[in-house]
């Protein structure tokens, strides 16, 4: 788990004053709340209550709206969860929400049955959730939602899981920044994209860096030659085989991951989009196995310049908290005898994490050689064109298929014809970038919260979040 996808989520117990159950009812379902998020809450996720700002830790008056906004504004949450102690109160709720401006999640308990004497029920939680939603749609507020089950019925653990990772796609998109390194190749009209239209529809911004700093940079460290290089030097060598280069080539690809990272983050940026065909003449090799470890660093590299293709990376590492590290690749050929798998390649920047068997693992002219691991695989692409934007995601598995060269996974989907149309007639290229394990569902429920953006996912999803 990398350090900048570690998120803040305001817990705002609510809960209606009057006719709607005893004091007391609320406090327990209270202690409640707290006591269970405490056991499922991701390591990444970091929990702020607001016991200083409210009576008895819980939002019910109007007069605890700003305190509470406040407090979470100035804590820096990414996300703001409401669980009803009761029927809850719809403005205090919907306010808190508005003046928020993150993501947020509504559930409550399901209720327990009536008083077998009187017939009196204690909460009435499911009630008041549906007048809550309907003033949140009202002030233009979106909302996240987890169906009232029990507090202890898996949707419910699913479900906040979920709504972690989507608050940690939002934040990773909010203020993205991503570093360009030259310019596209020209063939590759494809990967063409609006930058002003980015910074001013999204906040996105692009970074150029220095080619020629970075071989500088490069030349320089080839030539100091210190201990810190040497080390680096015999730890990727250690654990690739090295072919088809010579000593200076095998040295100065070395030097491109601290080069490159140096220069990434002197600009702050969250990913890189590089050029990589022009390294074979610069430094004598190509570049993509080092786009790899920088990679599996937290800070996703796309190829061949691809802008598109680095955003698409920052959120789909996201979704995981950053406990994954993501594959940037081509949609290259259909499995030969499996009609719903497909070749998911690149030339070689995967990164080493990834590989099916370590031992195998090789560099051959700068490009990284080796199959990568089966499992769960979701596969994403944020792309556009004419001023509308779709993010695309779907899910399979990687199965057995024929060896090849460069880094790959041989990806089996429900229906590939689907998916393949799907690609064809969306605003995609043959880029995407994957990741193992099954994010689609986060991605589907951060869309949401990103203004103008389509969502096109190859399978159904239920609109509430743990299913």
């Amino acid at each position: 788990m990398y350090e900048q996808h570690k998120i803040k989520i305001g817990i705002v117990p609510v809960r209606r004053q009057g006719a709607f159950g005893s004091k007391e009812a609320a406090f327990a379902q209270r202690d409640l709340f707290w006591k269970k998020l405490k056991e499922i809450t991701p390591e990444a996720v970091e929990l702020v209550d607001i016991n200083d700002v409210t009576e008895d830790g819980i939002a019910q008056e109007l007069e605890h709206i700003d305190p509470v906004v406040n407090k979470l504004k100035a804590a820096g949450v990414n996300g703001v969860f409401f669980p009803h102690a009761n029927f809850g109160p719809e403005e205090i709720t919907a306010r808190i929400a508005a003046g928020l401006n993150v993501p947020v999640l509504i559930w409550g308990n399901r209720d327990n049955m009536p008083d077998p004497v009187t017939g009196n029920r204690e909460r009435d939680t499911q009630c008041g959730i549906f007048a809550v939603t309907k003033v949140l749609q009202r002030l233009h507020v979106p909302f996240s939602y987890i169906v009232n089950v029990d507090i202890e019925d898996p949707k419910f653990t699913k479900g906040f899981g979920e709504f972690c990772g989507t608050v940690s796609v939002i934040k990773s998109f909010r203020g993205m920044k991503i570093a360009q390194l030259s310019t596209r190749p020209r063939p590759f009209m494809s990967v063409m994209y609006d930058e002003a239209d980015l910074l001013q529809r999204w906040g996105i911004q692009v970074f150029p860096i220095s080619l020629p700093e970075l071989l500088s940079s490069i030349d320089n460290m080839v030539a100091k030659n210190d201990d810190e290089f040497q080390a680096a030097y015999k730890d990727v060598t250690s654990r690739f085989a090295m072919r088809d280069m010579d000593e200076m080539a095998m040295k100065k690809l070395v030097a491109l991951k601290p080069a490159m990272t140096k220069l990434i983050k002197d600009v702050g940026a969250d990913a890189c989009a590089s050029e990589c065909w022009i390294f074979r003449s610069l430094i004598g090799c190509s570049s993509c196995a080092m786009f790899g470890e920088i990679t599996d660093m937290g800070i996703p590299v796309a190829c061949e310049t691809d802008v598109m293709g680095a955003i698409t990376s920052v959120m789909t590492q996201a979704a995981a908290l950053g406990s994954k590290t993501t594959f940037f690749s081509d949609l290259t050929i259909r499995h030969p005898e499996n009609d719903n798998a497909e070749l998911l390649w690149h030339c070689g920047p995967y990164s080493y994490s990834l590989a099916k068997d370590p031992s195998s693992a090789a560099i051959a002219a700068g490009r990284a050689q080796f199959e990568i691991k089966d499992g769960p695989i979701t596969v994403n692409r944020l792309d556009g064109v004419n001023g509308k934007y779709t993010l695309f995601t779907g899910e399979g598995k990687g199965v057995e298929g024929p060896k090849t060269s460069g880094t790959y996974v041989w990806l089996e989907v429900d229906d590939w014809e689907k998916w393949e149309e799907h690609l064809m007639f969306g605003p995609y290229i043959h880029h995407c970038t994957g990741i193992h394990g099954n994010y689609s569902r986060i991605m589907v429920e951060a869309a949401k919260y990103i203004p103008t953006l389509n969502v096109d996912a190859m399978a159904d999803y239920r609109m509430s979040l743990g299913f």
